[in-house]
């Protein structure tokens, strides 16, 4: 069922950043991922990860810290505020900004390609693995299988002109038979040497446009703690664009004030309208820019 993800890699898109593999020029990137060191029990309900994985991203729409929601207590049971009318949340700017690297850049990279169009510039086979160039550095194995197609990143660099520069280490099982796909995926922001783990199982789908459709959970994995993932219709475009579909993100480590996040990706994939509920079962509704992973609140 899957397997006209195998002929998606190649498409183009003119009118976004064409990213190629190959032996172009690379972006300089600080070495490999150093090892994340996770907090064992009593970790600090307060603590806010650096950017972008964590605090909110500069911008005039940003409040200042006074009117931030902030958490009390130790062990993963944090007070929660609600967030005042016109503010963003801490918590629901650190959780969009993990994900959004995934739904962008990652996912696609199953078929060879990021956001924009990420085509095979120059390969090295040997019998029935490819070896491609990633544009940021680093490689992508591709060993096609009958049944089973194995993806493995290593240090694999792409990019998107906003969304920033970003390595993604790790494998991606595609199953032709049983339809799915599994993601055993690090994401590092490069410019924050920041990294996020994505493992899981998604049913893909393939649309008669060119397109794949993705269903399933999976789990991210913060220096915080962890976070569960629900995809809904997840659309990949045939141009490899993310244009529809909704995903809800939970704080199963109780790491923030927030119990979940619901977004909801509107027409053209520019941005998602986000409902964050918090521990107090009070709710604020915002929109994610896309591109900048910027939350901007609505009410």
């Amino acid at each position: 069922m899957l397997a006209a993800l195998v002929v998606a890699a190649g498409c183009g898109d003119s009118n976004d950043t064409t990213i190629f593999l190959g032996n172009g020029p690379t972006a300089s990137a600080e070495g490999p991922t150093p090892a994340r060191t996770v907090t064992a029990g009593g970790r600090t309900a307060t603590f806010v990860p650096t950017p972008p994985f964590g605090t909110p991203l500069t911008s005039a729409a940003t409040p200042t810290a006074a009117a931030t929601p902030t958490s009390a207590g130790t062990g993963g049971n944090p007070t929660s505020t609600p967030t005042p009318s016109g503010s963003v949340s801490a918590g629901a700017q650190s959780v969009a900004s993990a994900v959004v690297p995934f739904l962008i850049l990652g996912a696609p990279l199953a078929t060879g390609v990021s956001s924009s169009a990420l085509s095979t510039q120059s390969t090295t086979s040997a019998e029935a693995e490819t070896v491609d160039n990633c544009p940021g550095g680093g490689t992508r194995t591709d060993d096609e299988g009958l049944l089973v197609r194995t993806i493995t990143l290593a240090a694999c660099g792409v990019s998107a002109p906003q969304l920033g520069s970003f390595t993604f280490d790790g494998t991606i099982t595609i199953n032709f038979t049983a339809g799915t796909i599994d993601f055993d995926v690090t994401a590092t922001d490069v410019a924050h040497d920041i990294s996020v783990d994505f493992v899981g199982t998604l049913n893909g789908t393939v649309q008669q446009s060119g397109g794949f459709v993705l269903n399933g959970t999976v789990t991210m994995s913060t220096d915080d703690g962890d976070f569960t993932v629900t995809m809904n219709a997840i659309t990949i475009d045939a141009n490899h664009h993310l244009v529809s579909g909704s995903a809800t993100i939970t704080d199963d480590d109780d790491v923030f004030d927030i119990a979940s996040l619901a977004m909801t990706v509107n027409s053209g994939g520019a941005t998602a309208n986000v409902v964050a509920t918090f521990d107090d079962n009070t709710t604020a509704n915002y929109v994610l820019n896309l591109s900048t992973r910027q939350l901007t609140p609505t009410s």
